[in-house]
């Protein structure tokens, strides 16, 4: 019996570390401010599930390491800004490596449909979309302060729930939030996209607090799962989204290791085991190969209509490609942080100046044969086969699915892209990468700011075109132009079309042009 019960003993020990390690305690301080507003005074107010939806938030990120406060029914402006305000002072007080995570969940609106949206407090007199600059809290101000108080921080709206408010005629029918950009070192999450309303039944929530706790995922799979389900959950209806401007990856729950309690002798192999398959990136997943690597997206297989029926003769004919085999774009165009690694790292020649800042910027001034050092130079300091996007690949990585002029539909505003010339656009430059919502592969900037050199061989139609996603290297035109996609600032809307293509020399440069790296991944 004294055998049995040490032996029972040490197997309790061996499963409490195996549970242990299904969730292991994060490095980082992660610091969490749960809002959950339901007691709503105005007519036609009431909301019913927003306490029940804080506490399935709060309880999957305790679960995850967090550390949670939670103010229910805010009254006013001030007990609103004052809770968020102990939320950056916690964090302040946790360290530069604080993670940050603010979940609100109550009334939102927006004053206008391309205005100001504000967070709305349980206790003000609020019937006119006027007052809410005095008694709303404005939800810029709030990510803006939140944007420089941690390593990282989330936060997640699911405050898309219409109020009763008087309006202007010719805003009568916007409902829910207006569009925004995006904030450095913030992922932003709305329950449901601009312009629509969120359902009061839990379904983001209990979405949301389900896929925190799943062993493995990178935040941004997180959040792209919420958006499956709440979508599948309300038949389209509602469809969360967010916008990334995180530097860093992150999981809320990692990937638990495999801990085996017996080692048993393996039964004998009567033939040559196969080789193991080793997965490599699946579609949807983001990686980079080294800290200060180029973030990539894994597009899936698939085909699509490459060219355009309505456009110039170099669009025609139009074709079926397909894609057989899922590859990685660059999530954005390559940066000037990104080129000047390769400049330092003495695998780039050419260091273009430029009076818009550095940094997250898109490199400039490049031409084909620049661009293909930077590949080569990627390749030799990760070991992997980075290289431009073909022609074809690019279309398809643009398209993301779609059959219309732009991944977002047949018409561009300047909330979805950087461009400038007639009467819809007046950039005068381009804009950090990531500045705009990505399209449905997760890429962004697949329409304007800069032109992108691709692969291909400049060929003024698509005669005898491949029906794959190889590139076009030979029949080119003699003067040795290489093919251009996407447009760029300085570009009118029509250029911008996932079809168009221009060629230019490749040593050409110029401040309207750059690119971004695609590679293989293994299956």
């Amino acid at each position: 019996m004294a055998l049995r019960g040490a032996l029972i003993a040490v197997m309790s020990g061996l499963w409490a570390a195996v549970v242990t390690l299904a969730h292991p305690v994060a490095a980082e301080p992660r610091i969490a401010l749960v809002i959950a507003n339901q007691a709503y005074t105005q007519p036609g107010a009431k909301l019913t599930n927003t306490h029940r939806d804080g506490d399935l938030v709060k309880a999957a990120l305790e679960k995850v390491g967090f550390t949670v406060w939670v103010e229910r029914d805010t009254a006013n402006s001030g007990a609103l800004e004052a809770a968020i305000g102990a939320h950056v002072e916690r964090l302040a007080k946790a360290g530069p490596d604080a993670v940050g995570f603010l979940y609100y969940s109550g009334h939102g609106a927006a004053d206008r449909p391309d205005g100001a949206n504000y967070l709305i407090p349980t206790q003000v007199p609020l019937t006119h979309v006027a007052q809410l600059p005095l008694m709303g809290v404005r939800l810029d101000k709030i990510t803006a302060t939140l944007a420089g108080a941690a390593k990282m921080s989330f936060v997640v709206f699911d405050a898309c729930r219409n109020v009763a408010l008087q309006r202007d005629a010719k805003d009568f029918g916007f409902k829910g939030f207006a569009p925004i950009r995006e904030q450095r070192g913030l992922l932003v999450a709305y329950a449901t996209e601009a312009g629509n309303v969120a359902v009061d039944q839990s379904v983001y929530a209990k979405a949301l607090a389900e896929e925190i706790v799943k062993p493995g995922l990178e935040a941004g799979q997180v959040f792209r799962s919420v958006t499956r389900r709440v979508e599948a959950a309300t038949d389209a209806k509602q469809s969360p989204e967010f916008l990334d401007k995180r530097r860093f990856d992150f999981q809320f729950a990692a990937a638990a290791p495999v801990v085996s309690l017996l080692a048993p002798t393996p039964p004998p192999v009567p033939f040559p085991a196969r080789p193991a398959v080793v997965a490599g990136p699946q579609p949807g997943e983001t990686f980079r190969d080294c800290p200060t690597c180029p973030e990539m997206v894994v597009v899936p297989a698939g085909s699509f209509r490459m060219g355009s029926d309505d456009g110039p003769s170099d669009e025609k004919p139009v074709r079926t490609v397909t894609i057989r085999q899922p590859f990685a774009v660059g999530k954005y165009e390559v940066t000037f942080a990104e080129w000047d690694l390769c400049v330092a790292g003495k695998g780039c020649n050419q260091n273009p100046e430029t009076n818009w800042g550095r940094g997250q910027q898109p490199v400039m001034r490049v031409s084909w044969n620049d661009a293909k050092e930077y590949v080569a130079w990627l390749s030799k300091t990760t070991g992997q086969p980075y290289r431009l996007l073909s022609e074809a690949e690019w279309e398809y990585a643009a398209r993301a699915g779609t059959t219309t002029k732009y991944a977002f539909g047949d018409t561009i505003t300047t909330k979805q892209a950087q461009f400038s010339e007639g009467s819809l656009g007046s950039a005068k430059q381009t804009i950090e990468v990531g500045s705009f919502s990505p399209n449905g592969f997760g890429l962004h900037d697949m329409h304007g700011n800069l032109w992108e050199w691709v692969e291909d061989c400049w060929i003024d139609s698509y005669k005898g075109a491949p029906s794959d996603a190889s590139a076009r290297t030979t029949a080119c035109s003699d003067d040795g132009r290489r093919v251009l996609r996407g447009g760029s600032w300085l570009g009118h809307p029509e250029i911008l079309r996932s079809a168009d293509r221009i060629g230019d020399s490749s040593d050409f440069r110029d401040y309207y042009i750059g690119f971004r790296v695609a590679r293989s991944v293994s299956r």
